[in-house]
Formats: structure tokens, C-alpha cells, sequence
């Protein structure tokens, strides 16, 4: 998907791995997108729904290669992938 993050948007976000959890994507919700020039659509700040609660943060970046503690946009789902 190539269309630009608009506030309220439903995105995933790739957690860290840690000595409690897995790295894994959780859903999130975009509350900004951060204007910066030519990057203007690569940041946005998230409301992140972890199954524990929920979580903040003002700036992360998009990466559809999924690094960790960036977002990107779910996957789609065909019939041939069920």
C-alpha cells in the first residue's frame, strides 16, 4: 500500500524483542503524521495497543521491511492466502 498516513488510520507496529516478549506486530492507531520536508510521510506519532495496555510514541518510523520499533501497513489478505 503507497498511500500516505492520515491521522486515525489503523497501522502495525513492530515491537523490540526483549526477555519478556517476541518481536511481533501489534495494531496501532496514527495520532500525527510529522511533517518533515521530503520524509513528511515517513513519521507519524502512534497510539500502540499492546495486549498488556497501551503505549505511546510521538515519532516512529515507516518501514514496510519491518525493522524493529517502526510501522507499516498490514497485510492484505486474499482467498488464495486462506
Amino acid at each position: 500500500m503507497s498511500s500516505a498516513p492520515t491521522i486515525g488510520r489503523i497501522v502495525h507496529y513492530r515491537t523490540y524483542e526483549n526477555e519478556r516478549t517476541a518481536e511481533r506486530c501489534v495494531p496501532a492507531l496514527v495520532t500525527q503524521v510529522l511533517d518533515r520536508g521530503e520524509e513528511s510521510l515517513q513519521f507519524v506519532g502512534l497510539a500502540i495497543h499492546y495486549p498488556s495496555g497501551l503505549m505511546f510514541d510521538r515519532e516512529v518510523r515507516h518501514d514496510e521491511n519491518q525493522d524493529p520499533a517502526t510501522w507499516h501497513w498490514p497485510c492484505v489478505i486474499t482467498e488464495e492466502d486462506e
